[in-house]
């Protein structure tokens, strides 16, 4: 009997000469697309190290192939839902925003980041512009502003908004705004709810 050595982390050339080495000659490969493992690098090993087997013993590898790429698909004129069902099952993670746009029936996409064409890794954001036929308002940056700054701000651009109340530690912090959704720089529709955090 000989001992399986420890191949779990090694290049795959390494793995192999260990396990020629320890004096075994049947080796399996099995390559996997992996997040977190570099190309190469073995995975995972069956049987375990240490354990005491024939010579003749297959030994299973499963070796990285890196992240998986995908590309961007062209969803440019496709409508909300079909849009985001095409990207999910691809394995993207998407974002939705608006953007006013006259020229095309109003839910319809009309741009992509990065474009389609793009080769992007599995679970990678994109971001999908939406068109709207309505104005859409810009949320300004209101964190650290004091609370009746912030108020007419918004009433200024004629945005509504509600009030969170967020306990705070320090006194400074109180009747100012500790945080906002959506973020600032964000595209809402005028008639869309600013949610303000503010000290208390």
């Amino acid at each position: 009997l000989v001992l399986v050595p420890d191949l779990s982390g090694m290049k795959i050339n390494d793995a192999l000469q260990e396990i020629k080495n320890a004096g075994l000659s049947d080796v399996t490969i099995n390559e996997e697309y992996s997040e977190t493992v570099k190309t190469d690098i073995v995975i995972s090993q069956n049987p375990e190290s240490g354990t005491p087997v024939e010579k003749n013993t297959a030994v299973n590898l499963s070796v990285s192939m890196g992240p998986q790429f995908i590309t961007v698909p062209d969803i440019i004129g496709y409508d909300y839902s079909t849009a985001r069902s095409n990207l999910e099952s691809i394995g993207l993670i998407t974002v939705f925003k608006l953007k006013t746009d006259l020229s095309v029936q109003p839910g319809t996409v009309i741009s992509i980041e990065p474009a389609e064409g793009t080769h992007v890794y599995k679970n990678s954001t994109v971001v999908v512009f939406i068109s709207t036929s309505q104005q859409l308002a810009t949320v300004p940056d209101l964190t650290g502003m004091d609370f009746e700054k912030a108020v007419g701000v918004l009433e200024g651009m004629q945005i509504e908004y509600e009030v969170s109340p967020v306990k705070v530690d320090y006194s400074i912090q109180r009747n100012s705004v500790i945080a906002q959704f959506p973020e600032a720089g964000d595209q809402i529709l005028q008639n869309e709810r600013i949610i303000l955090f503010v000290g208390q």
